[in-house]
């Protein structure tokens, strides 16, 4: 039996090979608008800055993201902003409209080695789904045929329909995980970009998987991948398994998935109140029955014969202790009807 119940999967760098389509339309986007501001002198947008400030991350946040590193401050402006309105929206709406016209000329290609661990947990009963910030998840799984593998979809658009915040955020990860019916710490995280990890990690997912497409190891690891590639590879479900029994066997994350808890000793002090209820219970009984000579009820009679056992039940064995048979009887006898239902009765009216 794996440890794990359930994988969520980012889409752009993990399952298909969009990242560098996506880093191209955004320096695009960046370099033309930038241009237009500051002439050929401009400071062109680089693969450190896609990284840094934009991977990952929600299309407008990540527009915000980057002109704030660059000093530049726009309003926010409107979701349907045409592409090019000097808003936030209007240049992420530029950035979606160029990203769109190179999967429509360059097709989508998926990474081999995700796509057979895709099918490698399908067949294996373990739940899977997507968790991206783009708006495009949809189109793209469907037009790499890819879409009947994910049992649930947590993309730009759901997020927008449900307010849930972007990474560095768990958000998606965890209504993903949610919607596959499995707990965070029995999930695992599959991410390239450093806010996805990131995300990850603060949701205290059971694995995080790093996966390095541009090198950066160092940096997913200092984000809090548990562990690192740059690709998938040949690696194994049991591989996965075994990462993560190592992450719960040195306490990063639970080894239990819930807790249930007794109610007299452990929540309330009402143990001693029981056993009290008790001792004059079977005191009265027995020394109506024995005279003043009776053998009193003690408090090893009480942990022996009665502790934690349905209260007819704890009757019946106290009784048998003393070699007193009595009948059942009913649930409803009266309290103090020499039966066994009589007796419990007598001792819950005392409680």
């Amino acid at each position: 039996v794996l440890s794990f119940h359930c994988a969520v999967f980012d889409l752009d760098g993990v399952i298909t090979k969009t990242a560098k389509v996506h880093s191209l339309a955004w320096k695009a986007t960046f370099d033309d608008y930038l241009k237009k501001q500051q002439g050929s002198q401009f400071q062109e947008f680089t693969e450190q800055d896609y990284l840094t400030y934009v991977d990952g991350k929600p299309r407008y946040d990540g527009v915000q993201s980057f002109l704030q590193s660059r000093g530049i401050s726009l309003p926010f402006g409107d979701k349907n902003d045409p592409a090019g309105k000097e808003t936030v929206c209007g240049i992420g709406n530029v950035k979606n409209d160029k990203f769109l016209e190179v999967l429509a000329s360059s097709g989508i290609e998926p990474y081999d080695s995700t796509v057979r661990l895709l099918r490698e947990l399908r067949a294996a009963g373990l739940r899977v789904g997507v968790a991206s910030s783009s708006k495009n998840c949809e189109y793209v799984l469907k037009t790499a045929g890819l879409l009947d593998l994910m049992e649930t979809r947590v993309d730009g658009v759901v997020s927008a329909e449900l307010g849930l915040k972007g990474k560095p955020e768990p958000d998606i990860f965890v209504t993903a995980a949610k919607n596959l019916g499995c707990l965070p710490a029995r999930t695992i995280v599959f991410e390239d970009a450093v806010s996805g990890v990131q995300a990850g990690a603060k949701g205290q997912f059971g694995l995080v998987v790093g996966l390095a497409r541009e090198h950066n190891e160092d940096e997913l690891r200092s984000a809090g991948a548990d562990v690192v590639f740059d690709d998938w590879g040949n690696h194994t479900l049991r591989d996965l398994d075994r990462w993560m029994a190592g992450k719960r066997a040195v306490g990063r994350v639970p080894s239990y998935d819930c807790a249930v808890f007794d109610l007299d000793g452990v929540i309330t002090k009402t143990a001693k109140v029981h056993s009290l209820a008790w001792k004059a219970t079977f005191d009265d009984y027995l020394k109506k029955q024995q005279g003043s000579q009776f053998q009193e009820f003690t408090e090893q009679d009480y942990l022996t014969y009665v502790d934690g056992k349905p209260r007819y039940d704890g009757v019946q064995s106290f009784l048998q202790s003393r070699g007193i048979s009595l009948p059942f009887g009913d649930k409803n006898d009266p309290a103090g009807k020499e039966t066994v239902c009589g007796i419990g009765n007598v001792k819950n009216d005392k409680f």
